[in-house]
C-alpha cells in the first residue's frame, strides 16, 4: 500500500461522516409542504422575522389592517372586487404616506441631533411639528382601517380582527 492511497482513504474516512451529517440535516430541516403544494409560511422569511413582526404589530395603537388583509386575502376569502378596491386605495395614498413618514423620520433625527448638540432653542418647534405629524399619521391609519372595514363583509372583518388579535 502506498502512502498516497492511505492518505486518500483516511481523508475520505474523515470527510464522509461530516458530509453525511450535513446532508441529513439539510434533508430533515427543510419545511414539509402539504400535498396541495401550500407552504406553511412565507418562503424566505425567517421565524425570527415573524416573531419580531408580531411584537411590532402588537405594540401599534392602530394596527395596519390593510397590509394584513392583503397578505391574508386567500384566507379571508376576498373577492376580486374587494382586492381591487383595497389595492386601488393603497396605490392612491401610498405616495402621501411615504412623504409623511419621511418628514416624521427626518424630524425625529433632527430632534435627536438638537438634543445631543444642546440646542434647546430648536427642541420646542421640533416637538410641536413631531406631535402634529404623529396626529396626521394616526388619522391616516384610522382612514386606512376604515376603508378595510367598509370593504370587507362582517364575517371577513371578524376573521381579520381575530387574526390581528392573535398577533398581540
Amino acid at each position: 500500500m502506498n502512502c498516497k492511497s492511505l492518505f486518500v482513504r483516511r481523508f475520505l474516512a474523515g470527510l464522509v461522516p461530516p458530509v453525511a451529517v450535513f446532508g441529513l440535516l439539510a434533508l430533515f430541516s427543510t419545511p414539509a409542504f402539504a400535498a396541495d403544494g401550500s407552504c406553511p409560511h412565507r418562503p424566505g422569511v425567517s421565524s425570527l422575522h415573524r416573531v419580531v413582526a408580531k411584537r411590532w404589530i402588537a405594540k401599534l395603537p392602530i394596527p395596519p389592517l390593510l397590509p394584513i388583509a392583503l397578505h391574508h386575502a386567500r384566507r379571508l376569502g376576498l373577492s376580486v372586487k374587494q382586492l381591487r378596491e383595497l389595492k386601488t386605495w393603497r396605490a392612491a395614498h401610498r405616495a402621501e404616506h411615504r412623504i409623511l413618514m419621511e418628514r416624521w423620520r427626518h424630524d425625529r433625527w433632527a430632534l435627536r441631533r438638537a438634543v445631543l448638540a444642546g440646542e434647546r432653542v430648536k427642541i420646542g418647534p421640533l416637538l410641536t411639528r413631531l406631535n402634529s405629524e404623529i396626529v396626521q399619521l394616526e388619522r391616516a391609519g384610522l382612514d386606512r382601517d376604515h376603508v378595510v372595514q367598509r370593504t370587507l363583509t362582517p364575517s371577513q372583518w371578524q376573521l381579520l380582527v381575530r387574526m390581528v388579535g392573535r398577533l398581540g
